[in-house]
C-alpha cells in the first residue's frame, strides 16, 4: 500500500470514528459527507505535511469542536519532548509554603496506588494537610505517562472537602444496531445520547473543613472531573500552563494518518449536574518544567489562592437539553453520476457503515477492511452512472450476505423493469424452466416447463449468469445462482426475448417471447392447508396467514403427521402456530445480536446487544403429530427464521435442501446518486446458539428436484416427506 492510499484508508478510518462518536453529529446540523468531499481533493494533491495537516484540519473544522486539534506528528512530539517535566529525585510529597500553605507534588499517578513504595508518605500527607493547613496547591503536572484513577483522586479530596461533591459525567452517543434510512425498523434499531450516572464525593473528615485549592495542569495533564467539580462550586482554581484548550477537559480520541498527522477530537461531552457544559481555566502561564517550590508557576499559584477572585468567575456555563437530533443520509438524487469525490464519499461510507454496524464480518471469506483501497482505485476509473451503481454493487457483494443489496433507478433501468414470469432452476447445469406462473405465457405451446434454456438474446446462459453475479451479494453458492437466475429473463419494458430451448425430445428451438412489466397468474385454487390421506396433513406456510391458524388445527387435529412447507416466504402464522405445536415447552426460540457502537472509555471498536426471543408457553390443544418442514434456496429470512422457531417447540424433520443461510433484519442507507445499500442487521442464531448465516439450515433427508420429476409434474420433496412419514425410511 503506497503513502496515498494510506493516507485515503486512514482518513477514512477517521471520518468513520467521528461519524459514529463525536458529540456534534447528534445536533442535526453537521454535513460530515460534505466535509470529507471538500477534504479528499486536498488530501490526495498534499505534496507536503503542512498540506496533508491543513486538508485534514479543514474537515475537522466541520464540527465546530473547540477540542479538536491536528498536529504534525513530529512536530507535536517535539513540543511534548520541550515540556518534559523535571522533577528532582529528593523531592518531597508534600512542601510547606508560607507556613499554612500545603503544596502536594502527585507528578507520578501510580503514587496513588496502595502497592507504590511512597504510597504511605501520601497518606502522611493527607493527613497533615487535614490538620494543619489553610490552603492547598496540588501540582497534577505528569513527570510521565499514565493517569490518575478517579477513585484515587476522589478519595484524597473527600478529607478537604466540607459538603457533598457532584462530579461531572460523560454524556456519549450510542447506537443499538443500524436505524434504516428508509421503510419499518423492524430490528429495533436505535441511536441515542447517554448520560453517565455522576460519581458523588462524600466529606470524610470531622468535622468537615474546606481547604480552598489551586491545580496545577499543563497539555500532559488529564484534568480529573473532580476538578472541574470543586471550581464549579466555588472550592479551587485551575492553573494552567500554556493555552489551555478544551480538550485538556473533555474526553479525546487521538487518530493518526499515515504516519504524518495526529488528530485529537471529542467523544464525549462532560456535563455538571446542573446540566451545563462548559470548562476553562482561572489564569494561565507560561510553560515551565520546574517543580520546585519557588517557581513561577507556585507563585501564580499562591496569588489565587489570596485573590478576591472566584474560581470559575469568568467561565460562561452554557445550558443543554441533551437531546439528540438524527441526521438522515442524503440520497443526492440529482448526481446520477457523481464527481470522483463523491464516488469516493460513497465507497467509504458504504465501507464505514458495513465496518461499523454489520453482524456477520467474521463469516466472510476475506476482511472487510481489504475491500476499501481496492475499491477506491476502482471507483476512479468507472466511466459512467452504470458501471459507478453496478461497482457500488459488487463492492456490497464482498459482504456475502444475500440480504445485501445496492441499487437505483439507474442500475434497475440497465438490467430492465420488464421480464418473464417464469421460474427457473439449476439442474445438471442446465437451466430449466421449473414453473411457469403468467397465464400468457401458459397459452404459448412452443413454451413448457421442463424446457432447457441454452441462450437468451443470444447470449449463452452461463454467460448470463456470470455477467449477473458479480454483483450479487450471496450468503452461499446456491443464492449467488439462485438469484442471478431470477434476473436472468429481465429485460427493457416492451422488448422481446429471444430464447433458444431444448426441450423434452432433445430438439432445440428458438422462441420469442414479449416481455412484460406485469404478470397476469392464473388463480391458485391450491388450499392453504389440506389432508394428503387420512394420516398426513399438510400445510402451505406460503400461503397461511394467522387468521386461519385455528381453522388449520381443527381440520388437522385427527392427523399423525403434519408437512410444514417452507419453500417461499411466510405470512407471520409461525407467532400462532408455534404455541400450539410447543411441546417441548420451550421458551427461547432464537438468538440475536447486534452491533452496538458508543464513546464509552473501553468500548472504542464496539460491542454487542444480545438477547433471547422467545414465545409463549401457553396454548390449548397441542398438536403432537410427527413434524417435517420442506426447505430450499429459496427458504430465506423470515422463512428460515420460521424453521428456527418451530424446531425449537418440537421435534422436526427437514427434508430437500439447505436454505438460503440469511436472516437477521433489514436495515440500510443511502450512498451518493440515490443509491440505497441495504443489509442485515442483526445476527440471528439457533436457539441453541448454531450459526445459521451463510450455512443455513440443513436438511436431515437431501432431495432435490430432477429434471425427469419437473418435466413428469412431480413434487420430489413433497413425496420424499411423504415416504418418510409413512415409511420411517
Amino acid at each position: 500500500m503506497d503513502k496515498q492510499e494510506m493516507r485515503l484508508r486512514d482518513l477514512a478510518q477517521l471520518w468513520r470514528d467521528v461519524k459514529w462518536r463525536h458529540p456534534a453529529l447528534s445536533k442535526g446540523n453537521v454535513d460530515w459527507d460534505k466535509a470529507l468531499v471538500m477534504a479528499l481533493p486536498r488530501v490526495q494533491a498534499a505534496q507536503s505535511r503542512q498540506e496533508l495537516r491543513d486538508a485534514v484540519a479543514g474537515m475537522m473544522a466541520a464540527l465546530h469542536d473547540p477540542a479538536a486539534e491536528v498536529f504534525i506528528m513530529e512536530e507535536h512530539e517535539s513540543t511534548d519532548q520541550s515540556q518534559q517535566l523535571i522533577v528532582p529525585a529528593k523531592q518531597d510529597v508534600l512542601e510547606w509554603l508560607n507556613g499554612d500553605i500545603a503544596l502536594l507534588h502527585l507528578h507520578h499517578p501510580q503514587i496513588m496506588s496502595n502497592d507504590h513504595p511512597d504510597y504511605t508518605k501520601l497518606i502522611q500527607a493527607r493527613d497533615a494537610i487535614k490538620s494543619r493547613a489553610k490552603g492547598l496547591i496540588i501540582d497534577l503536572r505528569p513527570a510521565e505517562s499514565g493517569w490518575y484513577e478517579s477513585e484515587n483522586l476522589n478519595a484524597l479530596l473527600a478529607h478537604w472537602i466540607a459538603a457533598p461533591l457532584i462530579l461531572p459525567t460523560e454524556r456519549v452517543r450510542v447506537h443499538s444496531g443500524f436505524a434504516p434510512q428508509k421503510g419499518m425498523n423492524s430490528g429495533g434499531y436505535f441511536s441515542a445520547l447517554q448520560t453517565m450516572e455522576a460519581e458523588i464525593i462524600q466529606p470524610l473528615a470531622q468535622p468537615a473543613k474546606a481547604l480552598p485549592m489551586v491545580f496545577i495542569i499543563n497539555q500532559a495533564s488529564l484534568v480529573p472531573p473532580a476538578v472541574l467539580a470543586l471550581q464549579k462550586t466555588g472550592k479551587a482554581w485551575i492553573l494552567a500552563q500554556g493555552k489551555a484548550t478544551p480538550g485538556w477537559f473533555t474526553p479525546t480520541k487521538r487518530h493518526i494518518i499515515a504516519g504524518e498527522v495526529k488528530v485529537i477530537y471529542s467523544n464525549a461531552e462532560l456535563v455538571h449536574a446542573d446540566g451545563t457544559t462548559g470548562f476553562a481555566t482561572d489564569a494561565e502561564i507560561a510553560p515551565d518544567t520546574s517543580t520546585a517550590k519557588t517557581s513561577a508557576s507556585i507563585s501564580k499559584a499562591l496569588a489565587l489562592l489570596h485573590s478576591k477572585c472566584k474560581p470559575g468567575a469568568a467561565m460562561h456555563y452554557q445550558a443543554s437539553s441533551g437531546v439528540a437530533v438524527r441526521t438522515l443520509e442524503l440520497p443526492y438524487r440529482e448526481m446520477r453520476y457523481p464527481d470522483l469525490a463523491w464516488r469516493q464519499l460513497a465507497v467509504i461510507k458504504l465501507w464505514a457503515i458495513a465496518e461499523t454496524f454489520f453482524p456477520y464480518k467474521h463469516l466472510m471469506d476475506q476482511p472487510w477492511s481489504d475491500q476499501l483501497p481496492i475499491y477506491l482505485r476502482r471507483i476512479a476509473e468507472v466511466k459512467n452512472a452504470v458501471e459507478y451503481a453496478l461497482t457500488m454493487a459488487e463492492m456490497a457483494s464482498h459482504l456475502q450476505d444475500s440480504h445485501v443489496y445496492v441499487r437505483n433507478r439507474i442500475s434497475t433501468e440497465y438490467f430492465g423493469k420488464a421480464w418473464l414470469a417464469m421460474n427457473l432452476l439449476m439442474i445438471d447445469k442446465q437451466v430449466v424452466i421449473s414453473k411457469i406462473t403468467d397465464s400468457r405465457l401458459q397459452q404459448n405451446p412452443d413454451l413448457h416447463v421442463g424446457d432447457i434454456i441454452l441462450k437468451i438474446d443470444g447470449v449463452a446462459v452461463a454467460d448470463k449468469i456470470e455477467q449477473f453475479a458479480k454483483t450479487i451479494s450471496a450468503s452461499t453458492p446456491e443464492t449467488r445462482v439462485r438469484d442471478a437466475l431470477a434476473n436472468l429473463l429481465m429485460g427493457q419494458e416492451k422488448s422481446v426475448a429471444s430464447l433458444l430451448i431444448a426441450d423434452s425430445a432433445g430438439k432445440q428451438h428458438e422462441i420469442r417471447l414479449p416481455r412484460f412489466n406485469d404478470t397476469v397468474a392464473p388463480e391458485n385454487t391450491a388450499p392453504a392447508f389440506k389432508m394428503l390421506n387420512k394420516d398426513i396433513a399438510y400445510v402451505d406456510l406460503d400461503q397461511l396467514e394467522g387468521t386461519d391458524v385455528n381453522a388449520m388445527f381443527e381440520a388437522i387435529k385427527d392427523s399423525k403427521a403434519l408437512i410444514l412447507d417452507m419453500r417461499g416466504y411466510p405470512r407471520e402464522s409461525v407467532w400462532k402456530i408455534a404455541p400450539r405445536l410447543n411441546v417441548k415447552q420451550a421458551r427461547v426460540v432464537a438468538q440475536f445480536r447486534r452491533p452496538m457502537v458508543s464513546a464509552v472509555e473501553g468500548d472504542q471498536s464496539g460491542g454487542y446487544y444480545s438477547f433471547e426471543q422467545t414465545i409463549n408457553t401457553k396454548a390449548p390443544d397441542l398438536y403432537r403429530g410427527k413434524l417435517v418442514m420442506l426447505i430450499n434456496e429459496e427458504t430465506q429470512s423470515a422463512a428460515e427464521h420460521t424453521g428456527l422457531i418451530l424446531e425449537s417447540v418440537a421435534p422436526m424433520t427437514y427434508i430437500g435442501t439447505h436454505s438460503a443461510g440469511a436472516n437477521g433484519d433489514i436495515t440500510g442507507a443511502y450512498l451518493p446518486g440515490a443509491l440505497y445499500f441495504a443489509f442485515s442487521g442483526h445476527d440471528v442464531r439457533h436457539a441453541d446458539g448454531r450459526q445459521l448465516q451463510r450455512t443455513g439450515i440443513q436438511p436431515d433427508i437431501k432431495v432435490a428436484p430432477t429434471l425427469a420429476g419437473i418435466r413428469s409434474g412431480k413434487d420430489e420433496v413433497l413425496e420424499r416427506a411423504m415416504r418418510f412419514l409413512e415409511t420411517g425410511e
